[in-house]
């Protein structure tokens, strides 16, 4: 993501009015007084309350806007008649543009690559890149800084191994915690009473986000399951239960794991053997065929289990953990399965430069790195800028005037300013 252009407000928002009717497709509008909206480019609003449609022009000049993109932001282009009133008022698309550089601010900010201070050539050809993703993850060189994202997946449990058939039943049973183990250091993390029993989710242990991405459902033969036969008497038979699973509750409906069965596409017009959903029917295809109230009993005694994954996921909220990275190998590893992702930021460089026994440098490092030597500290540029560009060097923010080229000279007053956070948002929020 990139800053992107905002527009200029009207104090009070004053109205004004279309000298005269327009179609959806006009893209010169005529007010009877401009003055009243900004320059361009900028945003209007035609009418008022749920039919208003958002305008963005290009161009004013008078009392004539030109360049009109018409239903800007889910709005509808449509026909006004003369005398409708247009205003320059706060959209919800300004809100958005808003919410979207903020955020852009702070990715910069915080996860941007880091670069370690350097004292000769072999060290100035080694980047700290703060992110590592695996089964089990082993950050290296890493700094003293905060994780800012750990994305756990929790899986299912199915016991056994091989093909799950009636003769190689591998049960599936869900989880209520896992045990994460940061450096050594092993931690519980509990949802019993938050989540109760899950069967697959993505776990971001910092935020305490759990998204639970899956879901078993378990079909025993009972009255209230209405199994059928599809295809009775022919070699492409299968038992069928319409709806066992919500189709709109699908979300990878070809990924099924079940305890009884190996996955299998079930059709009219193959013979595969196995247990799949499709179209929201529960479909299995076993041996012979046989009879429903034969598969009702076989249910009765082995009940079916049925693993898939969610169409719309749940969020969950549990109690964030912090958790910082070490200098040198850090390790992590869970009970119950993958790391995703591992992602840190630099919060401070003096660590990183005491490991390298550089001279004392309390500095913060974003994209940019600082080089001692024994006649001057300079900022030089870690990676390409362009005009804008946010960088944290020495505790102070600094935004690129210019662009700047890798390892050309920060100077401030000269291609770089010193700016605050709170400017920023500021110049944001006019």
């Amino acid at each position: 993501m990139s800053q992107q252009q905002m527009y200029a407000p009207m104090n009070n928002s004053p109205i004004t009015l279309l000298t005269s009717a327009i179609t959806a497709a006009a893209t010169t509008i005529v007010l009877d007084n401009a003055a009243v909206v900004p320059a361009a480019p900028c945003l209007a609003v035609i009418g008022a309350g749920d039919d208003a449609e958002i305008i963005k022009y290009t161009d004013k000049s008078g009392n004539t806007l030109t360049g009109v993109t018409r239903g800007i932001n889910g709005t509808t282009a449509k026909a006004w008649s003369a005398g409708t009133i247009v205003a320059r008022n706060f959209t919800s698309f300004d809100q958005k543009l808003i919410q979207d550089n903020i955020e852009d601010l702070d990715n910069r900010m915080r996860t941007e690559y880091y670069t370690r201070p350097e004292t000769d050539a072999a060290l100035a050809a080694e980047e700290i890149t703060g992110t590592a993703a695996g089964s089990a993850v082993s950050v290296d060189d890493a700094v003293e800084a905060p994780v800012s994202n750990l994305i756990v997946d929790v899986a299912f449990i199915q016991t056994g191994s091989g093909n799950p058939s009636p003769s190689n039943v591998r049960p599936i049973s869900g989880r209520t915690e896992m045990t994460l183990t940061y450096n050594g250091t092993a931690r519980l993390i509990s949802w019993a009473e938050e989540a109760g029993t899950v069967y697959g989710a993505k776990i971001n242990v910092i935020s305490g986000r759990m998204t639970v991405d899956r879901r078993m459902s378990v079909f025993d033969g009972s009255s209230d399951e209405s199994w059928r036969i599809q295809n009775t008497g022919g070699s492409h038979w299968y038992y069928r239960l319409p709806y066992g699973v919500r189709e709109a509750d699908l979300g990878k409906a070809s990924e099924i794991r079940t305890n009884l069965y190996p996955q299998a596409n079930i059709i009219n017009s193959n013979e595969e053997q196995g247990c799949g959903i499709s179209s929201g029917d529960v479909r299995v295809r076993w041996g012979s065929e046989g009879t429903v109230d034969s598969w009702r009993a076989a249910l009765s005694a082995q009940p079916l289990q049925v693993a898939y994954y969610l169409a719309d996921t749940i969020d969950i909220q549990l109690d964030p953990i912090s958790l910082h990275t070490i200098l040198g190998t850090n390790t992590c590893s869970a009970d119950c399965g993958d790391i995703l992702s591992l992602d840190y930021y630099n919060a401070a460089g003096k660590a990183v430069a005491e490991a390298i026994d550089t001279a004392e440098v309390n500095a913060m490092f974003t994209g940019a790195k600082m080089i001692t030597d024994s006649v001057e500290a300079r900022m030089t540029a870690g990676r390409n800028y362009t005009t804008g560009d946010l960088i944290i060097v020495n505790n102070k923010l600094l935004r690129a005037t210019a662009n700047i080229a890798a390892g050309a000279d920060l100077v401030i007053g000269s291609n770089v300013e010193t700016t605050t956070l709170e400017r920023i948002l500021s110049e944001i929020s006019q």
